[in-house]
């Protein structure tokens, strides 16, 4: 195993999907990292491995996050990239993520070593989950795009719903890691929540619906419910915050002639 990983333990697993919830620019609405987190905790997921930074972040492009109280320096956190894994003995599906920053050195080294770990953890198919800005209302039915490197894949989008994207342009990591994947017969998948343009903060109620079509394709049962009620809520905040603000409302007058999606694909949804 590479220096630039750091690998604690890793029990036995059966046949596990890997998760991956990137942070950065295919992030939007915090919809990856909300997603895989929200998975972790219920699952009770455990790490045993992680990257090495300094080989894959510009500090002075990803910068750390610091927290201080009254002049006091009471924490620093320094671009990530962690990997845990869930057992899930009532269901025989164990999962294995990865979450931390989008890379910004050295994609194809650290696609290679997360590649890597899949292999060594026996992962038998992967799942990035994405979040991108969209010209569409909170009021609208959440969109689910998505992307596959294997075209046997493609029923899977169509049979729950989720949109196939058509796109050509800038990438985020999620087309490296789709392409590489292909190369080493891992099947893989990047679902992406659309998140309203005019509202990019955290967005529970787009990662519940990214979250429901994930537990259609896969079969794992896990328990929404919480997810949920946190969309709920911040649909009430979102209203009460457009109630007060005139000036956008002649914007959503437009978004709702538009159709359901639109097919001018975001910029960055691959």
């Amino acid at each position: 195993m590479s220096s630039k990983v750091k690998v604690y333990e890793l029990c036995a697993l059966r046949e596990p999907y890997m998760v991956m919830g990137i942070s950065g620019w295919p992030n939007a609405g915090e919809v990856s990292v909300m997603c895989s987190r929200y998975l972790m905790e219920k699952l009770s997921a455990r790490k045993f491995a992680e990257l090495e930074g300094k080989w894959f972040y510009d500090m002075s492009l990803s910068r750390p996050f610091v927290s201080i109280e009254d002049g006091l320096l009471k924490g620093y956190a320094a671009p990530y990239n962690e990997f845990y894994y869930a057992v899930d003995g009532k269901h025989g599906r164990d999962l294995v993520f990865s979450i931390g920053n989008e890379p910004n050195l050295d994609w194809e080294g650290y696609v290679d070593l997360v590649l890597g770990l899949a292999r060594d953890a026996g992962v038998v198919k992967i799942f990035i989950f994405g979040g991108v800005l969209d010209q569409l209302s909170h009021n609208a039915a959440p969109v689910i795009s998505g992307v596959v490197n294997r075209p046997e894949l493609l029923p899977d989008l169509r049979r729950h719903g989720i949109v196939p994207s058509n796109y050509s342009g800038p990438s985020s990591i999620h087309g490296l890691i789709l392409e590489e994947a292909r190369k080493r017969n891992i099947p893989a998948m990047s679902l992406w929540g659309h998140v309203p343009s005019y509202f990019p903060g955290p967005n529970p109620k787009v990662s519940y619906a990214l979250l429901t079509k994930f537990v259609e394709i896969t079969g794992i049962e896990i328990d929404l419910e919480d997810m949920r009620r946190r969309g709920e809520a911040f649909e009430e905040s979102v209203r009460e915050f457009l109630e007060r603000s005139e000036s956008l409302g002649d914007f959503l007058k437009s978004l709702g002639t538009q159709p359901p999606h639109r097919r001018d694909t975001p910029e960055y949804v691959t």
